[in-house]
């Protein structure tokens, strides 16, 4: 780890996460191929109420651990938690 910092680098978990939330970000904008943009609009939280929290997906409870590590679960799991920090 002291080499990283030595060096100015990042460790490996932070440039993957970063990657992975670019990614995300990528397909909730409409960036990405059309087979990624269809999975996450399974995610679309829609609902005609007024509700406190203002996130647009909700996250679906796993069943498996292959879905628990799937890359949308993990991914939307982060985004959420970057959505409720914002001021």
């Amino acid at each position: 780890m002291e080499v990283f910092k030595k060096l100015g680098w990042n460790p490996i978990d932070k440039i993957y996460m970063a990657n992975r939330l670019n990614l995300f970000k990528k397909i909730t904008e409409h960036e990405a191929s059309a087979y990624l943009i269809n999975k996450l609009a399974k995610f679309k939280s829609e609902t005609n109420y007024n509700l406190k929290s203002k996130l647009v997906y909700r996250l679906p409870k796993p069943r498996t651990n292959s879905l628990k590590r799937s890359f949308f679960n993990g991914s939307l799991k982060k985004w959420m938690d970057l959505e409720k920090k914002k001021p």
